[in-house]
């Protein structure tokens, strides 16, 4: 092999690998931009958990004034989820309860009723621990309450159509 055909073979080659770096370049800086989102994604997601009753997911701020004026804590719990995008956790609304008068319980019976009454009503789905996702919801028009405040609807099974707390 000559010298010229040499430099010929080791200038394509050069040639080869400049082009190569800069195909390497591109693909790392793509995945450069995927870690910033990334980062971004888990920077805002840690803030909600950390922050989860400041704000509700569709931006408005849920406060126990946000759910003072509900007549019955069944009628704060849809308040609640219509305001987070469906979505309630019972430790945060249990805690609104109380925080909105709307309970003189224990904090931790409140939470536990809470969590009780969604996990067994058929309006209310498990989405993760703690947390449930309302399915459909119709106020029911009120009819009277009874001896000790407790909503009654007329229910013909428990004669309570309410949270007993």
């Amino acid at each position: 092999m000559s010298t010229r055909s040499a430099k010929h073979v080791i200038e394509g080659l050069l040639a080869d690998l400049i082009a190569r770096r800069a195909e390497l370049e591109e693909q790392t800086k793509a995945v450069d931009r995927d870690i910033g989102s990334t980062e971004r994604t888990l920077t805002l997601l840690t803030d909600a958990l950390e922050n989860p009753s400041d704000t509700g997911e569709l931006g408005n701020p849920i406060t126990a004034d946000t759910i003072s004026d509900c007549e019955t804590q069944r009628a704060a719990l849809y308040r609640i989820a219509e305001m987070n995008g469906g979505i309630v956790r019972a430790t945060e609304a249990g805690v609104l309860i109380l925080e909105a008068g709307l309970s003189d319980a224990k904090k931790a019976s409140v939470i536990a009723t809470v969590h009780k009454f969604m996990s067994q009503s058929d309006d209310w789905e498990w989405t993760e621990p703690g947390s449930f996702r309302l399915k459909t919801y119709e106020e029911p028009e009120p009819s009277g309450y009874g001896r000790y405040g407790y909503y009654y609807s007329g229910n013909s099974e428990t004669g309570v159509d309410d949270l007993p707390f």
